[in-house]
């Protein structure tokens, strides 16, 4: 039995040191240069992992460079074409609002000379209206300082035939006998004419009379019976044809 013991405990502190010695890095085998050759493949696979990590990095790093630098890019873009669209909507209202200045000034001019034109024809309409009102009032002066005028008229006979002339001539007071005097003639038997003397023929028996209508060149107008009538007859051959031998006693 105490054999035994001696043989179980020696395996047993055996077992426990050494696979800490196994794995102790001063104790391990495989860390010695002398085996280095064991392990270069491990380290080239490690080598390449971590290659291709820092490639893997470094690509993910540049992309991630370059979107940030495409978004700023972007950004500067948008940025500019927002300011160049405000220019040029300022620009827009600048120039609405001289356009509409410049409306609002040709509005303005039109207007003022349209009332100057207005204004300078009511003037002259002012002007002709006192012009007339100055011709009215010399006229009236003229017609009140001029003496009144009288018309006569009388036949060249006191009897006639039926089928014979007469003639009536007028006899104006003032005498001024000139072209811008007017005569108008009216009477009996269908009398009618213009002028200072008109002959006329009477085709029916009877009492003939006659009026004038007389206009001076002063404007001054008067109507005037004539003095006497005109005794319109049958021829003496025809009287003699109704009167018979009463006649011719």
């Amino acid at each position: 039995m105490k054999k035994l013991y001696k043989l179980v405990f020696p395996l047993l502190l055996i077992s426990l040191i050494l696979p800490n010695l196994a794995f102790a890095s001063w104790w391990n085998p495989f860390s010695w240069n002398i085996f280095s050759w064991f392990h270069k493949p491990a380290k080239t696979e490690v080598l390449q992992v971590a290659t291709s990590t820092a490639i893997t990095t470094a690509t993910s790093s540049a992309d991630i460079i370059k979107a940030e630098v495409d978004a700023q890019v972007k950004a500067a873009l948008k940025a500019k074409a927002d300011a160049d669209a405000l220019a040029a909507q300022q620009k827009a209202d600048e120039q609405a609002k001289i356009g509409a200045a410049t409306k609002a000034q040709q509005d303005a001019a039109n207007l003022a000379a349209q009332n100057a034109a207005n204004l300078a024809a009511q003037q002259v309409a002012q002007q002709q209206a006192a012009q007339n009102a100055a011709n009215l009032a010399a006229q009236q002066a003229a017609q009140s300082t001029t003496s009144p005028i009288t018309i006569s008229c009388f036949s060249s006979q006191a009897s006639t035939t039926i089928g014979s002339s007469v003639t009536w001539t007028a006899q104006p007071s003032d005498l001024n006998d000139n072209n811008a005097n007017f005569y108008s003639w009216s009477g009996d038997g269908g009398l009618t004419g213009t002028g200072k003397s008109i002959s006329w023929t009477y085709f029916a028996t009877g009492t003939k009379s006659a009026e004038v209508m007389y206009t001076n060149s002063n404007g001054q107008t008067i109507i005037g019976s004539c003095d006497g009538s005109v005794n319109v007859l049958l021829p003496l051959k025809s009287y003699s044809h109704y009167c018979g031998s009463v006649c011719s006693e």
